[in-house]
């Protein structure tokens, strides 16, 4: 069985047989693991000098420990963030009071026009709807309006950005300005309220991302450990619990 350290510019890469696991350099709940990897990987190696193949698997529980330890511990980090994403996410699909009134007054009338329209008819609706139209059609998240999944996910993402403007007031924020095409101007500056709310969307999809990620990289870690124990992948992940 051979141990093995490669670094690459997105983060070092540890292997054990034809088994890796890829740890991000961009992600710090996940930096501990570089560390004890590293140390797991040098004890893992100068045990395999010293003993024979056969038993070398039951002389690895001791060098071991510490990753095990670490992996329940960023394990956790990793759970932290998922939970804060998720209490995000629904928060931010809340609308605001006055978008969620409107809502409940013209709810039943809103989802009736799309609940037996075709995918692309509800798609089309989908990218034109109102923050007041979207409050309807998430309704039960998205349970009462009939949409496919393709319009619901555009639907919340499409609400996200509503939702957010209405929310932090961004139209007020962006008056418009005198231009070539308008001197005179009144109003609000569509285009920028546009672009920080599309960057503020950006930010939470980020966030949203770093969730698989981590999942990802759990997933790896674990089947990781279980080849270097020669054990199950949920027989390691009983072990990785078992260290907390």
């Amino acid at each position: 069985m051979e141990f093995s350290t490669a670094t690459t510019e997105r983060g070092p890469v540890f292997s054990v047989g034809r088994v890796a696991v890829h740890v991000p350099s961009d992600t710090p709940r996940l930096a501990p693991l570089v560390p004890a990897l590293t140390g797991f990987i040098a004890a893992a190696n100068e045990t395999a000098s010293v003993v024979r193949p056969e038993i070398l698997t039951a002389q690895l529980a001791r060098p071991i420990a510490p990753l095990l330890s670490t992996t329940r511990k960023v394990m956790d980090a990793a759970i932290e963030n998922a939970k804060e994403v998720a209490s995000d996410t629904a928060k931010a699909l809340m609308p605001p009071p006055a978008v969620a009134d409107a809502a409940a007054r013209f709810g039943a009338e809103i989802r009736a026009t799309v609940r037996n329209a075709r995918q692309g008819e509800q798609v089309a609706a989908v990218n034109r709807a109102s923050a007041v139209e979207l409050a309807a059609l998430l309704e039960a998240d998205g349970s009462l309006s009939g949409l496919s999944s393709q319009a619901l996910d555009m639907a919340r993402d499409r609400a996200l950005k509503l939702f957010h403007i209405a929310r932090t007031g961004l139209n007020g924020r962006n008056p418009a300005m005198p231009s070539i095409e308008r001197i005179v101007a009144i109003g609000t500056d569509d285009d920028a309220t546009n672009a920080q709310a599309d960057a503020a969307l950006a930010r939470y999809k980020q966030r949203v991302q770093s969730v698989e990620a981590d999942e990802a990289v759990m997933q790896r870690l674990v089947t990781f450990i279980a080849a270097a124990l020669d054990i199950t992948p949920a027989q390691a992940l009983d072990k990785i619990m078992a260290a907390g």
